[in-house]
């Protein structure tokens, strides 16, 4: 059983600047899905994947789901619902998409995104690792290459370490 209840954005406020978004954020349903961390062993140690969603507007249609996968890795789909729908609803000369057809889209579709494992909205995973790494500048002005070469390093040295412990949550 899947039970919808008001959003938690947290760490999606910025969103909620733009008024079209934050009209569509306060009709946004929320919910936590239970999936095991090991599908050959369902009742063992599991987490939570977060899903949102809008509900499609009243109309004669019945609603079908249009369901966003953020693609990836390391997208989260959680605000999408918000972004589309919002899209949906305001009409624009510089759309391709003209306002009828954005209206069907808004009475047809309840839109649903999610925040896959480990991020957003969901159980946030890691592998924890005892060893030190090396300084790194990651802004614009680290691009040069001893520094390019330490981030290389601590990729390897993480992925090392996620490789001999499983992610946490």
């Amino acid at each position: 059983v899947v039970t919808w209840s008001a959003c938690d954005f947290g760490s999606y406020q910025e969103l909620s600047s733009l008024p079209p978004i934050a009209a569509i954020m306060s009709e946004m349903q929320c919910t936590k899905i239970r999936v095991p961390t090991d599908y050959t062993n369902p009742q063992g140690q599991a987490l939570e994947i977060g899903v949102s969603g809008v509900k499609a507007t009243p109309s004669a249609f019945k609603p079908e789901l249009f369901f966003f996968n953020p693609g990836g890795p390391g997208g989260d789909g959680y605000a999408l619902p918000a972004i589309f729908a919002s899209i949906w609803a305001v009409d624009s000369q510089d759309d391709a998409v003209s306002a009828s057809q954005k209206q069907q889209l808004r009475q047809r579709f309840d839109v649903i995104g999610f925040s896959p494992r480990g991020l957003g909205s969901s159980t946030q995973l890691s592998c924890p690792s005892a060893q030190m790494l090396e300084p790194e500048d990651q802004s614009l002005s680290g691009r040069y290459p001893a520094n390019l070469a330490a981030e290389q390093r601590n990729v390897e040295a993480m992925t090392r370490d996620c490789a001999s412990n499983a992610l946490k949550p």
